[in-house]
């Protein structure tokens, strides 16, 4: 079985094969779809709307060319470029600066509870006091 998705470069440009300029598109669907966004989906650079604009676009799509949801242009989902955009955003950067940073800002706290001058093992949490450095009273 083959994913599809909608074709939204083809949907765009159906619109306007049946009278839509870009700015009538823009102004049929409140402006919440700008003409930088459609030229976007006409070049392929964006190639998926957000749901919602998505089914705005398809209902104007449907009313003005008469034809069903099922009969709008589709193409093979890109299914990889998804994958590696949410792969990219969930980066974390565990340079050796960050865990130095991160080590100098707990190691005093910590260092206290190992002496025994800070909190006792048997209190509860919410009777340790620890502070970060720049901060103590």
């Amino acid at each position: 079985m083959q994913i599809r998705d909608y074709d939204w470069s083809e949907i765009v440009t159906d619109l306007h094969r049946h009278g839509m300029e870009r700015a009538d598109i823009c102004r049929a669907l409140s402006g919440v779809v700008s003409d930088s966004t459609l030229r976007a989906y006409v070049r392929g650079v964006q190639l998926q709307p957000s749901h919602w604009r998505g089914e705005l676009l398809l209902d104007l799509w449907c009313r003005r060319t008469g034809k069903a949801r099922t009969e709008a242009p589709t193409r093979p989902a890109h299914l990889d470029n998804y994958c590696e955009r949410r792969v990219t955003k969930m980066r974390i950067d565990v340079s050796t600066s960050a865990l130095d940073a991160l080590d100098a800002v707990f190691r005093p706290g910590i260092a206290k509870i190992l002496r025994g001058t800070g909190a006792a093992p048997q209190e509860s949490h919410t009777d340790m006091t620890m502070t970060l450095p720049g901060f103590e009273r």
